[in-house]
């Protein structure tokens, strides 16, 4: 052990422009920058309806061809981006049924890969076109038992799908 004390702790503020911009007077207060992102968003949110359409129909359109044959890897990047934007979206847009969705459906590309079959993708674009119809756009996912128990036996035949491709 050192006979010397030690010595104080010191503390060290950081002073950048951006802290000392946010501290200057002026600007519009928190509930206006709230209502303003609230008024934005809505403005988009609009439009994203006919994009999450519009990708739907890419995403049918994409694996359609293929049938039950497996997913070129060109290909399959495509889909898992597009499927993980809409998973990254829906939520925020107001569609938190398309998230739950997509999210079942991207835990299933990750793992058959590019095995994913036609009936499991057609099966979730089905069911994210029917989480826009206004009755189910909010909807809690407790009042959904159904979708996410036919949703998850879909996941589950592919998982079993992808354990006996294994054994082959």
């Amino acid at each position: 052990m050192s006979p010397n004390p030690p010595a104080k702790a010191r503390a060290y503020f950081i002073d950048t422009d951006f802290h000392k911009t946010a501290r200057l007077p002026g600007g519009v207060t928190r509930a206006e920058a709230i209502d303003n992102a609230q008024q934005n968003l809505d403005a988009i949110t609009e439009d994203f309806e006919a994009a999450l359409n519009d990708k739907m129909r890419d995403l049918l359109a994409l694996v359609a061809p293929l049938g039950d044959n497996p997913v070129p890897p060109d290909l399959f990047g495509k889909l898992c981006a597009d499927v993980r934007e809409l998973r990254d979206s829906g939520t925020t847009m107001g569609y938190p049924l398309v998230t739950f969705v997509a999210d079942n459906l991207c835990k299933i590309l990750d793992l058959v890969g590019g095995n994913i079959t036609l009936p499991t993708v057609a099966c979730h674009i089905d069911a994210m076109r029917l989480s826009t119809l206004p009755q189910y756009r909010k909807a809690s996912l407790q009042n959904l038992p159904e979708l996410i128990n036919g949703l998850n036996l879909v996941a589950v035949a592919a998982k079993s799908r992808q354990a006996q491709d294994r054994e082959a």
